[in-house]
This record gives C-alpha cells, sequence and structure tokens, in this order.
C-alpha cells in the first residue's frame, strides 16, 4: 500500500508532581497518510517530564527505552500503549533476553571480566571500590547474534580498544585501538 501511518507523541500541557516525582500528561496523535488528517489516539497518560521519547520501531512496536523509569512500547496497528519490562541492571556484563514478549527477561551469557581484566588491566578503575558499579572501564557496543550461536559475540569498548568477546566459547581478542587524540 502507498499509504503510512506516522506516530507523534504530543508535547507535555500539564506537570502532576507524584511520590516517584514530576510527571507530565501525554497524548499520543496519529496521522494517516489515506486521510490526510491527524487524530488522537488513546487515553492521555502520564510519564516523568524527563521522558525521552526517541524511539526505535521494531516487531511492529515503537520502543521508548527508559533506563531510570519505566519503558514503553506502542503496538502501532492495534494503536495500544503498554508498559516493558526491562531486564535488571546487572552488576556483571550479560547477555539478556526477552523470553515473553516483554514480561520476562533471563541471563543468556554472562561474560568473564576476570579474564578479560588479566589481559587488559587498564580498564580497573582502581581508585573505585571493588562493588562500585564503574570499577571496571568498559561499555559495550553490541551484540553480534550468529545463525551458528558459536559464533555468537560481544563487541566492548575498553579504554584504548575495542575487543571482540565470544559469548559460547569465552574468548577474546582485541578487534583495533584507538587513538587517544
Amino acid at each position: 500500500s502507498p499509504h503510512y501511518k506516522v506516530a507523534c507523541v504530543r508535547s507535555p500541557d500539564s506537570y502532576v508532581s507524584v511520590e516517584e516525582g514530576p510527571y507530565i500528561s501525554y497524548q499520543i496523535e496519529i496521522y494517516s497518510s489515506e486521510t490526510r488528517s491527524w487524530r488522537l489516539s488513546g487515553d492521555p497518560f502520564m510519564a516523568p517530564v524527563n521522558t525521552q521519547f526517541n524511539g526505535v520501531f521494531w516487531n511492529g512496536n515503537t520502543h521508548w527505552i527508559d533506563c531510570h523509569y519505566t519503558s514503553l512500547h506502542f503496538k502501532v496497528e492495534e494503536e495500544q500503549l503498554r508498559e516493558m519490562s526491562m531486564p535488571p541492571s546487572p552488576t556483571y556484563p550479560e547477555d539478556w533476553e526477552d523470553r515473553r514478549r516483554y514480561s520476562c527477561w533471563f541471563v543468556k551469557h554472562r561474560i568473564d571480566l576476570n579474564a578479560i581484566t588479566m589481559a587488559f588491566p587498564e580498564m580497573i578503575r582502581d581508585y573505585l571500590d571493588v562493588l562500585d558499579l564503574n570499577y571496571y572501564a568498559f561499555s559495550m557496543l553490541g551484540v553480534i547474534r550468529e545463525v551458528n550461536d558459536a559464533e555468537s559475540c560481544i563487541v566492548l569498548h575498553i579504554p584504548g580498544k575495542a575487543i571482540r568477546y565470544n559469548l559460547k566459547d569465552k574468548t577474546f581478542e582485541k578487534i583495533c585501538e584507538f587513538d587517544p587524540g
């Protein structure tokens, strides 16, 4: 079909203070290229003041991820807004998988940081307490899933380098070094 729809989260118009912090009332509106008009979709909903509605469209849903508050997904065809559970904030880097569509997460792989820090001690922030979540300096750049799970990996950025960590056999290798400039 040559027609399309656009979903828009309308600008907030009122603040409400609740126990968790200031919230704003939002409204989703839908534009139809077929009718060339906008219309309201569903009821207004409350979200934290600092919610960023920079969504990702995947699997028929627009997803709005929030690391501090409730994440949301909007089922485009049904025009339904729902809360989305997120995996817990790990103390160790882990590969989480959603087992039952937005309701149940489980750890699929766990990364062995001890082996990585033995090879790359520069990722240890020894000025922090070992229990601090930022004790290890790294960020996950991506999860690469292969048809053959033995080849699936995570790409990590550690100080000055990127490494590839094989999720199956827990081996790792340096992919490249970054210029500190």
